[in-house]
């Protein structure tokens, strides 16, 4: 049998010697350049309302969920939030980081309001079982 014949008809490329083998093996497909999905506003808006509306996932659970990167949907939301401290885009990069600041300050404060209105409601609930026990 030739070269080219028999079992495999394939032509393989000759690098010459024992080499052949591992060359061949190193040779890479080439990379096909994957084009970027596009997005309509609407998808976008959709995307981020969703975000907005779900309390406790991650973006990145979310992502995942829709089919999207979470790099561009963190990107979505983030030019979202910002177009709504500031609609005319009129705030300084330091206004709209204070901002964002205190409103995480008020969002981790309500969380602690919160803890403790319900470890008061626990004690209450404790102190009454053990005076209602003797």
């Amino acid at each position: 049998m030739g070269r080219g014949e028999g079992r495999f008809p394939v032509r393989w490329p000759s690098f010459g010697g024992v080499c052949s083998l591992v060359m061949l093996m190193m040779m890479k497909k080439p990379r096909r350049k994957v084009q970027p999905t596009s997005y309509s506003p609407q998808e976008r808006a959709e995307a981020v309302r969703i975000v907005f509306a779900s309390k406790g996932r991650s973006i990145v659970e979310i992502a995942a969920d829709l089919g999207i990167n979470s790099k561009t949907l963190n990107k979505w939301v983030v030019n979202a939030r910002n177009a709504q401290l500031d609609p005319e885009g009129s705030m300084s990069d330091a206004a709209k980081r204070r901002i964002r600041e205190l409103e995480a300050e008020n969002a981790r404060l309500r969380k602690d309001l919160e803890f403790e209105k319900k470890a008061g409601a626990f004690i209450r609930q404790v102190s009454l079982r053990r005076n209602g026990s003797r």
